[in-house]
Protein backbone atom coordinates (compact mmCIF):
# COMPACT_ATOMS: atom_id res chain seq x y z
CA UNK A 1 0.00 0.00 0.00
CA UNK A 2 3.05 2.38 0.84
CA UNK A 3 4.45 1.73 -2.53
CA UNK A 4 0.82 2.04 -4.24
CA UNK A 5 0.16 5.46 -2.51
CA UNK A 6 3.66 6.35 -3.25
CA UNK A 7 3.70 6.13 -6.51
CA UNK A 8 0.35 7.88 -7.04
CA UNK A 9 1.12 10.65 -5.18
CA UNK A 10 4.04 11.30 -7.71
CA UNK A 11 1.64 11.57 -10.03
CA UNK A 12 -0.83 14.00 -8.08
CA UNK A 13 -3.61 11.68 -8.16
CA UNK A 14 -3.66 11.59 -3.97
CA UNK A 15 -4.16 13.75 -1.75
CA UNK A 16 -1.67 14.12 1.11
CA UNK A 17 -4.46 15.33 3.83
CA UNK A 18 -6.73 12.36 2.45
CA UNK A 19 -3.66 9.71 3.25
CA UNK A 20 -2.72 11.29 6.82
CA UNK A 21 -6.27 11.01 7.70
CA UNK A 22 -6.96 7.43 6.09
CA UNK A 23 -3.42 6.33 8.34
CA UNK A 24 -4.39 8.24 11.55
CA UNK A 25 -8.36 9.31 11.55
CA UNK A 26 -9.76 11.65 13.66
CA UNK A 27 -7.74 12.70 16.97
CA UNK A 28 -10.71 14.89 19.15
CA UNK A 29 -8.62 16.72 21.90
CA UNK A 30 -12.36 18.57 22.75
CA UNK A 31 -15.63 16.85 22.58
CA UNK A 32 -17.31 19.78 23.66
CA UNK A 33 -17.30 21.69 20.23
CA UNK A 34 -18.46 18.64 18.53
CA UNK A 35 -21.90 17.47 17.38
CA UNK A 36 -23.93 15.78 19.78
CA UNK A 37 -23.70 11.85 18.57
CA UNK A 38 -26.75 10.85 17.21
CA UNK A 39 -28.84 8.18 19.68
CA UNK A 40 -28.18 4.94 17.32
CA UNK A 41 -25.82 2.11 19.41
CA UNK A 42 -24.07 1.05 16.11
CA UNK A 43 -22.38 4.60 15.97
CA UNK A 44 -19.56 4.13 18.49
CA UNK A 45 -17.90 6.89 20.02
CA UNK A 46 -14.59 6.51 18.38
CA UNK A 47 -16.61 6.60 15.06
CA UNK A 48 -18.30 9.85 16.16
CA UNK A 49 -15.06 11.37 16.69
CA UNK A 50 -13.53 9.91 13.17
CA UNK A 51 -16.79 11.54 11.13
CA UNK A 52 -16.76 14.43 12.94
CA UNK A 53 -13.01 15.31 12.55
CA UNK A 54 -13.52 14.16 8.91
CA UNK A 55 -15.63 17.51 8.15
CA UNK A 56 -12.72 19.69 10.08
CA UNK A 57 -9.70 18.31 8.15
CA UNK A 58 -11.15 17.76 4.62
CA UNK A 59 -14.23 19.74 4.69
CA UNK A 60 -14.03 20.39 0.50
CA UNK A 61 -14.56 16.71 -0.09
CA UNK A 62 -16.59 15.74 3.48
CA UNK A 63 -18.86 18.61 4.63
CA UNK A 64 -22.05 17.66 5.78
CA UNK A 65 -21.44 13.84 6.05
CA UNK A 66 -22.34 13.91 10.20
CA UNK A 67 -25.34 15.27 9.58
CA UNK A 68 -26.19 13.17 6.61
CA UNK A 69 -25.84 9.73 8.93
CA UNK A 70 -27.64 11.65 11.84
CA UNK A 71 -30.48 12.26 9.24
CA UNK A 72 -30.72 9.14 7.29
CA UNK A 73 -29.88 6.72 9.72
CA UNK A 74 -31.99 3.43 8.22
CA UNK A 75 -29.63 4.07 4.89
CA UNK A 76 -26.19 4.25 6.78
CA UNK A 77 -27.04 1.24 8.86
CA UNK A 78 -28.12 -0.32 6.59
CA UNK A 79 -24.59 0.11 4.68
CA UNK A 80 -22.59 -0.57 8.18
CA UNK A 81 -24.47 -4.29 8.61
CA UNK A 82 -23.68 -5.11 4.89
CA UNK A 83 -21.49 -8.12 4.64
CA UNK A 84 -19.08 -6.76 2.26
CA UNK A 85 -18.51 -2.83 2.83
CA UNK A 86 -15.06 -2.55 1.52
CA UNK A 87 -14.96 -0.81 -1.47
CA UNK A 88 -14.99 -1.98 -4.39
CA UNK A 89 -16.96 -5.18 -2.67
CA UNK A 90 -19.20 -2.77 -1.07
CA UNK A 91 -22.94 -1.76 -1.53
CA UNK A 92 -23.23 1.77 -2.19
CA UNK A 93 -22.27 4.55 -0.17
CA UNK A 94 -25.72 6.07 1.33
CA UNK A 95 -27.65 8.64 -0.59
CA UNK A 96 -24.92 11.49 -2.51
CA UNK A 97 -21.86 9.94 -1.03
CA UNK A 98 -21.28 7.46 -3.68
CA UNK A 99 -21.15 10.10 -5.64
CA UNK A 100 -18.98 12.37 -3.59
CA UNK A 101 -16.68 10.03 -2.54
CA UNK A 102 -15.64 9.56 -6.22
CA UNK A 103 -12.39 7.39 -5.58
CA UNK A 104 -11.44 4.81 -3.74
CA UNK A 105 -9.46 6.62 -1.00
CA UNK A 106 -12.25 8.47 0.04
CA UNK A 107 -14.91 5.78 0.15
CA UNK A 108 -11.93 3.72 2.37
CA UNK A 109 -11.83 6.69 4.45
CA UNK A 110 -15.57 6.22 5.37
CA UNK A 111 -14.94 2.78 5.73
CA UNK A 112 -12.33 3.53 7.93
CA UNK A 113 -14.77 5.47 10.46
CA UNK A 114 -17.11 2.93 10.51
CA UNK A 115 -15.52 -0.25 9.71
CA UNK A 116 -11.63 -0.57 10.54
CA UNK A 117 -12.39 -4.53 10.72
CA UNK A 118 -12.79 -4.30 6.98
CA UNK A 119 -10.33 -1.57 5.85
CA UNK A 120 -7.24 -4.81 5.79
CA UNK A 121 -9.57 -6.07 2.78
CA UNK A 122 -9.93 -2.59 1.38
CA UNK A 123 -6.72 -1.84 1.26
CA UNK A 124 -5.68 -5.55 -0.57
CA UNK A 125 -8.19 -4.59 -3.28
CA UNK A 126 -7.13 -0.92 -4.01
CA UNK A 127 -3.13 -2.36 -3.99
CA UNK A 128 -4.82 -4.95 -6.60
CA UNK A 129 -6.96 -2.15 -8.70
CA UNK A 130 -3.41 -0.31 -9.00
CA UNK A 131 -0.96 -2.59 -9.54
CA UNK A 132 -1.19 -6.56 -9.48
CA UNK A 133 -2.49 -9.20 -7.93
CA UNK A 134 1.25 -10.23 -6.83
CA UNK A 135 1.65 -7.23 -4.39
CA UNK A 136 -1.08 -8.84 -2.32
CA UNK A 137 -0.05 -12.30 -2.22
CA UNK A 138 1.94 -13.94 0.63
CA UNK A 139 4.63 -15.65 -1.78
CA UNK A 140 6.23 -19.20 0.09
CA UNK A 141 9.98 -18.87 1.04
CA UNK A 142 11.93 -20.87 -1.17
CA UNK A 143 14.50 -22.39 0.67
CA UNK A 144 16.43 -22.90 -2.85
CA UNK A 145 16.24 -19.19 -3.80
CA UNK A 146 17.52 -18.15 -0.10
CA UNK A 147 20.71 -20.42 -0.66
CA UNK A 148 20.91 -18.71 -4.08
CA UNK A 149 20.94 -15.49 -2.29
CA UNK A 150 23.31 -16.32 0.29
CA UNK A 151 27.00 -15.57 1.05
CA UNK A 152 29.75 -17.02 2.66
CA UNK A 153 29.98 -14.23 5.03
CA UNK A 154 26.39 -13.85 5.86
CA UNK A 155 25.21 -15.86 8.55
CA UNK A 156 21.91 -17.01 7.57
CA UNK A 157 19.10 -16.91 10.24
CA UNK A 158 15.68 -19.12 10.72
CA UNK A 159 13.53 -17.17 13.22
CA UNK A 160 11.17 -19.98 14.76
CA UNK A 161 7.12 -19.77 15.22
CA UNK A 162 5.92 -22.71 17.26
CA UNK A 163 6.33 -25.95 15.84
CA UNK A 164 8.81 -24.80 12.88
CA UNK A 165 12.00 -27.25 11.90
CA UNK A 166 13.56 -26.19 9.43
CA UNK A 167 16.47 -28.52 9.56
CA UNK A 168 15.28 -31.22 7.24
CA UNK A 169 14.39 -29.00 4.45
CA UNK A 170 18.38 -27.69 5.23
CA UNK A 171 20.00 -30.57 4.92
CA UNK A 172 17.87 -31.84 2.09
CA UNK A 173 19.09 -28.61 0.11
CA UNK A 174 22.79 -29.88 1.42
CA UNK A 175 22.51 -32.49 -0.14
CA UNK A 176 21.15 -31.45 -3.37
CA UNK A 177 24.66 -29.51 -4.13
CA UNK A 178 26.57 -32.45 -2.37
CA UNK A 179 27.85 -30.25 0.77
CA UNK A 180 28.35 -32.01 3.74
CA UNK A 181 26.04 -30.59 6.47
CA UNK A 182 26.56 -30.53 10.03
CA UNK A 183 23.85 -29.50 13.14
CA UNK A 184 24.04 -29.51 16.65
CA UNK A 185 21.35 -28.39 19.01
CA UNK A 186 22.72 -25.08 20.99
CA UNK A 187 22.12 -25.37 24.67
CA UNK A 188 24.10 -25.74 28.04
CA UNK A 189 27.44 -27.78 27.40
CA UNK A 190 27.93 -27.15 23.06
CA UNK A 191 30.00 -23.48 23.19
CA UNK A 192 33.12 -25.70 22.97
CA UNK A 193 31.63 -28.22 19.56
CA UNK A 194 30.23 -25.29 17.97
CA UNK A 195 33.40 -23.49 17.70
CA UNK A 196 34.77 -26.14 16.91
CA UNK A 197 32.83 -27.28 13.65
CA UNK A 198 32.17 -23.42 12.53
CA UNK A 199 36.16 -23.12 12.38
CA UNK A 200 36.64 -26.51 10.51
CA UNK A 201 33.60 -25.46 7.94
CA UNK A 202 35.05 -22.47 6.90
CA UNK A 203 38.33 -24.56 6.20
CA UNK A 204 36.24 -27.43 4.44
CA UNK A 205 33.15 -25.66 3.02
CA UNK A 206 30.41 -27.39 4.89
CA UNK A 207 27.02 -26.15 6.38
CA UNK A 208 27.26 -25.47 9.51
CA UNK A 209 23.53 -25.45 11.12
CA UNK A 210 23.29 -24.16 14.78
CA UNK A 211 20.11 -24.91 15.80
CA UNK A 212 18.02 -23.13 18.86
CA UNK A 213 20.24 -20.45 19.33
CA UNK A 214 17.84 -18.60 21.73
CA UNK A 215 18.67 -21.37 24.04
CA UNK A 216 22.69 -20.16 24.39
CA UNK A 217 22.06 -16.67 23.55
CA UNK A 218 25.17 -15.64 25.91
CA UNK A 219 26.99 -17.48 23.88
CA UNK A 220 26.55 -15.15 20.22
CA UNK A 221 28.87 -12.46 21.25
CA UNK A 222 31.74 -15.04 21.14
CA UNK A 223 30.32 -16.61 18.38
CA UNK A 224 30.43 -13.41 16.37
CA UNK A 225 34.24 -13.29 17.47
CA UNK A 226 34.95 -15.83 16.11
CA UNK A 227 32.90 -15.48 12.50
CA UNK A 228 35.15 -11.96 12.70
CA UNK A 229 38.14 -13.59 13.16
CA UNK A 230 37.31 -16.31 10.45
CA UNK A 231 36.68 -13.61 8.09
CA UNK A 232 39.56 -10.98 9.38
CA UNK A 233 42.53 -10.25 7.21
CA UNK A 234 44.94 -12.53 8.94
CA UNK A 235 43.11 -15.08 9.37
CA UNK A 236 42.31 -15.25 5.17
CA UNK A 237 45.68 -14.89 4.09
CA UNK A 238 46.68 -18.27 6.34
CA UNK A 239 43.24 -20.49 5.69
CA UNK A 240 40.85 -18.62 3.65
CA UNK A 241 37.19 -19.48 3.67
CA UNK A 242 35.75 -21.80 1.36
CA UNK A 243 33.20 -20.27 -1.01
CA UNK A 244 30.70 -22.75 -0.21
CA UNK A 245 30.56 -22.35 3.47
CA UNK A 246 27.22 -21.51 5.07
CA UNK A 247 26.86 -20.94 8.75
CA UNK A 248 22.61 -21.49 9.91
CA UNK A 249 21.07 -20.54 13.14
CA UNK A 250 17.81 -21.31 13.98
CA UNK A 251 15.59 -19.12 17.11
CA UNK A 252 12.85 -18.34 18.40
CA UNK A 253 12.46 -14.32 19.31
CA UNK A 254 14.19 -13.61 22.54
CA UNK A 255 14.58 -10.53 23.48
CA UNK A 256 18.76 -10.62 24.71
CA UNK A 257 19.56 -12.16 21.09
CA UNK A 258 22.09 -10.58 19.62
CA UNK A 259 21.21 -6.83 17.59
CA UNK A 260 24.60 -7.04 15.65
CA UNK A 261 23.98 -10.71 14.62
CA UNK A 262 21.21 -9.93 13.23
CA UNK A 263 21.89 -7.20 11.54
CA UNK A 264 24.57 -8.75 9.50
CA UNK A 265 22.31 -11.75 8.61
CA UNK A 266 20.07 -12.84 6.24
CA UNK A 267 16.99 -13.63 7.72
CA UNK A 268 14.11 -15.93 6.88
CA UNK A 269 10.43 -16.30 9.10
Amino acid sequence: MQMCVRLQMAEGVINDDEWNFFLRGGQVLDRSTQPPKPPFDWITETAWDNITELEKVLPESFNGISAAVGLNNKEWHRWFLSVKPAPPESAQLPGEWETKCEDRLKKMIVLRCFRPDRVNFAIRNYVEHFMKKEFVENRPTSLREVFEESKKEEPLIFVLSPGADPSDSIKMQAEERKIAFESISMGKGQAEKAKKILTEGAENGNWIFLANCHLSVALLPELESIIDFLFSEKSQQRTPIHEDFRLLLSARPHPQFSISLLQRSLKIA
